[in-house]
């Protein structure tokens, strides 16, 4: 999932806190700004770049309070393989869930500086077509993860943007940016007919920590799950994926 950038005009700070409670799953909003599909009840939106594991508990918390949110997962991520077969059933459980899923994509695998529209709509297909092979039956909006200035406000063919600027005009926004609320609660005044509601299940948990600690906690859980199922199939020789699945 991703958190806006420092030079991300949308970031401000807050000072609420990053502890995980059902106000990150109970928008009531009629329709989401980043999905085409339609909706049932209210729904949200939430990028992954560290862990499916907190993804797929988020996404239970919301179906349970008839949340519909679209799950945008990296397809470039170094710290997890969505072709992983636990990956794979949790793409198809997401889904069973109600929720859709999404690409989120990052530019910095590719450029350092604007390659124009042809190249990165060419990148973000190519990649598109990665989770369709893999059953995800990707929507057609699109989340840039980190994304640098020459994404704002910008539209391209073949995909919708979620940094277009109707998302932010036409639509009320709402961030955990950095595992921060911009103000709190989120909807002090009011909760508006249509609105984005962006959160990253991968910063929340049931006891407060700051961004970097909570980062690092995911990154170890992952990088044991890893030596963990390296251990099990080269030197033990244990070759079912299955039983190497999400509850550990």
């Amino acid at each position: 999932m991703s958190a806006p950038s420092p030079t991300d005009p949308r970031r401000s700070p807050s000072t609420s806190t990053g502890r995980c409670s059902t106000r990150c799953a109970t928008a009531t909003a009629s329709s989401s700004a980043t999905t085409t599909r339609s909706t049932r009840g209210a729904s949200s939106c939430a990028t992954t770049w560290t862990s499916p594991r907190r993804a797929l508990d988020c996404a239970r918390i919301e179906a349970d309070r008839g949340v519909r949110a679209t799950y945008f997962f990296l397809v470039s991520c170094p710290l997890y393989n969505l072709a992983f077969r636990p990956n794979r059933d949790l793409l198809v459980r997401l889904r069973a869930l109600g929720h859709d899923v999404g690409l989120h994509f990052s530019t910095h695998q590719y450029w350092n500086d604007d390659p124009g529209d042809d190249a990165i709509e060419e990148r973000v297909a190519a990649e598109r077509d990665v989770l369709a092979a893999l059953g995800a039956d990707p929507v057609d909006a699109v989340s840039f993860h980190r994304p640098p200035e020459w994404v704002f406000e910008r539209r391209f063919d073949g995909f919708d943007s979620t940094y277009e600027p109707r998302f932010f005009r036409e639509v009320a926004y709402r961030s955990d940016s950095n595992m921060r609320w911009r103000a709190e609660p989120p909807f002090a005044d009011g909760v508006p007919d249509r609105l984005q509601l962006l959160v990253h299940p991968g910063l929340w948990g049931p006891e407060d920590a700051d961004f970097a600690e909570r980062v690092r906690t995911e990154v170890n859980h992952e990088l044991s799950r890893t030596a963990r199922y390296m251990t099990e199939t080269l030197v033990d020789k244990r070759y079912h994926a299955v039983e190497f699945g999400h509850g550990g």
